[in-house]
């Protein structure tokens, strides 16, 4: 089901294995069990034999979120992605192979043929997206497809140097049907690992669970990044004793360089030596999660994101043209899955902009030859997500606002405010810049600060500052309760 030396094999020897998976995955399980699948390749015309290699990958039509978010006319779009063979045919659909397959399972194991089946094919467990563009869009896993997710999860706090005999981990990611919450309990498991998840400031409180990586002496806390560093500030305003936390994991959202360093700063005057701040990278539509591993400078050395080429395909493609970019190219991430059941995406555009493309060469870290992918990632489709008009003739990409602020060490929280100048619906967009800094700061050098360079590098002005309380912006980020912070509102959309 995967490989045993996944990190170990050469390019060549990876792509060789995956076109073959790949061409073996349409012809026994996409083409004859995907709904959604096999209509699509009827209309281009395509079977599996058009697929033998990567070198044919570029055949398929692009997926993209469009096709497979629930509508309101179509709640049940999703379910198009499962497999679901027919049980009345399925037995003529399948070669002498697995049928032999199944029967000495049946016969070493004692399980029944339909359960093998089942096992295969039912879905039993699912993940959804958070709904931030469309209705949430539910992945769903098989109990097949739960032994390549404990391998994936495994993998993570494998990559990243987590000791079973020495490490104490947090989490502090929400519960919730989604990816982040679900692989990292995983991996805890897999990995025999001590490991508490608190579900969260909403469920624990952010006040028990700061005492908690205190009382525990926790060493790794892996949690959601406006989360962490809310926690931490909070942590260090109360000057508890972190000596203990050796490492922080970031996921579900984008993590600058200087986000990572203001993380940094925070532990060290909790007295923590050096501490190791990691980045993730994970989406639902591919049900699994990667990681940076630990360098001598985890803030300004960045090994990219460590891929499993036993699970997917990735391409980095040209988001106009759709043809793939040279490698080490910047470009729009497309994703495909490899061998799963459940939910099955191929060429699945992510809407992820990766700035320094895939790198295949060995990672001069850890030495591990899979692939690795660029951690410096945007979101293409933000700019749609937040329906922008232009401003001043300048339609605005707010993921810039990210790396800027992060850079503002004055700054503890931020909020961008997208609304209607004086409250009138049909008139001018207007951006607000709340704020919180910390103590001391002086607030009229910042925003000038703020100010300039949102001018210089986006070549947009910001209305109105609005200076705030810690409590103040953290009830307008709503982190307490959200899985993730408000970070940027459009009120248009509240009209």
């Amino acid at each position: 089901m995967y490989w045993t030396d996944w990190d170990r094999i050469s390019e060549d020897e990876a792509r060789h294995r995956q076109g073959r998976v790949l061409h073996d995955f349409l012809k026994n399980q996409v083409l004859k069990y995907s709904p959604f699948y096999i209509e699509l390749f009827k209309r281009a015309g395509l079977s599996a034999d058009n697929i033998k290699s990567l070198d044919d990958l570029h055949k398929i039509p692009f997926t993209t979120k469009a096709d497979i978010a629930p509508t309101a006319e179509d709640p049940a779009k999703p379910r198009k992605l499962v497999l679901q063979p027919d049980p009345d045919k399925y037995a003529s659909t399948i070669g002498i192979g697995k049928k032999l397959g199944l029967m000495k399972n049946k016969l070493v194991q004692g399980r029944e043929l339909r359960d093998q089946v089942l096992d295969e094919y039912l879905p039993i467990f699912f993940i959804s997206t958070t709904g931030r563009t469309a209705l949430p869009t539910p992945f769903m896993y098989t109990t097949r497809d739960l032994q390549l997710f404990n391998e994936a999860a495994r993998r993570l706090l494998t990559i990243i140097g987590a000791k079973r005999d020495k490490d104490f981990i947090i989490s502090i990611f929400p519960y919730a049907p989604h990816l982040a919450f679900w692989i990292v309990y995983q991996a805890g498991i897999m990995n025999g690992c001590q490991m508490f998840h608190t579900g969260g400031g909403r469920v624990l409180g952010t006040e028990k669970i700061m005492k908690m990586i205190e009382s525990f002496k926790a060493t790794i806390v892996v949690g959601i990044p406006g989360y962490v560093y809310h926690l931490l500030t909070l942590a260090a305003e109360q000057k508890l004793d972190y000596s203990h936390v050796r490492m922080i994991v970031l996921g579900a959202e984008r993590v600058t360089p200087g986000y990572k360093k203001r993380i940094a700063e925070l532990l060290e005057s909790m007295g923590a030596k050096n501490p190791i701040i990691l980045s993730t990278l994970g989406f639902t539509e591919a049900r699994v999660a990667w990681t940076e591993c630990p360098t001598e400078n985890s803030i300004e050395q960045s090994t990219g994101y460590h891929l499993y080429p036993d699970l997917e395909i990735f391409e980095v493609i040209d988001p106009e043209t759709g043809k793939p970019v040279g490698k080490g190219e910047s470009g729009e991430l497309a994703y495909t899955c490899l061998d799963w059941r459940g939910s099955v995406v191929l060429r699945y555009r992510t809407g992820d902009y990766i700035r320094g493309g895939i790198t295949r060469e060995p990672c001069p870290s850890c030495g591990r030859t899979c692939p690795r992918m660029s951690c410096d990632i945007t979101r293409l489709c933000d700019k749609g997500e937040l329906q922008l008009t232009k401003v001043k003739g300048t339609l605005v990409d707010f993921n810039e606002f990210f790396p800027i602020m992060s850079d503002q060490k004055e700054v503890r929280e931020w909020q961008i405010e997208i609304g209607k100048r004086h409250g009138d619906e049909h008139g001018l967009d207007e951006i607000t810049l709340n704020l919180s800094l910390k103590e001391g700061a002086d607030g009229e050098a910042v925003v000038n600060q703020i100010d300039k360079v949102v001018k210089e590098r986006m070549e947009v002005s910001i209305e109105k500052f609005n200076l705030l309380s810690p409590a103040e912006i953290s009830s307008l980020l709503e982190i307490e309760v959200r899985p993730k912070e408000l970070r940027i509102k459009d009120k248009r959309k509240e009209k």
